[in-house]
């Protein structure tokens, strides 16, 4: 079994339940720990399904993704995330003024195979994105640059424009997050993709 390296003792409780003793192995909480890393994963995975499903259900949180432009992916490391945080720093204040002057989100930045980093983010402004409706590529597109049945959420639109203007990939998304509504499980996706980066 495995278990945290850098603790090895253990802790004993008889106050769990009358006449047993609970025995469990301490660990170091560390995120450099290659154990304690997965565990603290773990527990702030299920942090962030509690908070989205359960204590804040009622804010309707939708799931954001942010890309870089195919010309800054040749970028150094260093600067490929300076500028996704740049591009977020002014997307916060209009996000925020979208939804009504107010905004909670978690921001986490994760690298694609290649090293081209990308960002996702969680934002209470589900009321926001319901608002809108679904817009139709093909409305807007000249003849030869029509994709057949290609819709895009509205809110979705005014997002990828907001990115063409901050620099950033044109290439966007956001789609609100739901707990067993018509088999979509939305929010265990966010919240895995969150634990993920965080490893």
């Amino acid at each position: 079994m495995k278990v945290c390296p850098r603790v090895k003792n253990l802790i004993a409780s008889w106050d769990f339940k009358d006449g047993y003793l609970s025995i469990a192995r301490m660990r170091c909480r560390q995120w450099d720990c290659p154990y304690c890393a997965v565990k603290n994963a773990d527990m702030w995975r299920g942090h962030l399904l509690r908070t989205f499903c359960e204590d804040l259900a009622d804010e309707k949180w939708i799931f954001v993704t942010l890309t870089l432009a195919p010309w800054q992916h040749k970028m150094p490391f260093a600067d490929g995330l300076k500028c996704l945080k740049g591009a977020w720093s002014n997307l916060y204040d209009r996000l925020r003024y979208k939804n009504g002057g107010r905004l909670k989100y978690v921001l986490v930045f994760e690298t694609h195979k290649s090293g081209v980093f990308h960002a996702h983010a969680l934002c209470n402004m589900g009321q926001a994105y319901d608002v809108y409706t679904v817009w139709d590529w093909n409305i807007e597109r000249s003849h030869t640059e029509r994709i057949a049945d290609e819709k895009m959420h509205g809110l979705c639109v005014w997002l990828q424009k907001q990115t063409i203007g901050q620099g950033i990939g044109s290439v966007c998304h956001i789609t609100r997050i739901r707990e067993g509504e018509t088999g979509k499980d939305n929010a265990r996706l966010a919240s895995w993709l969150h634990h993920k980066v965080l490893l």
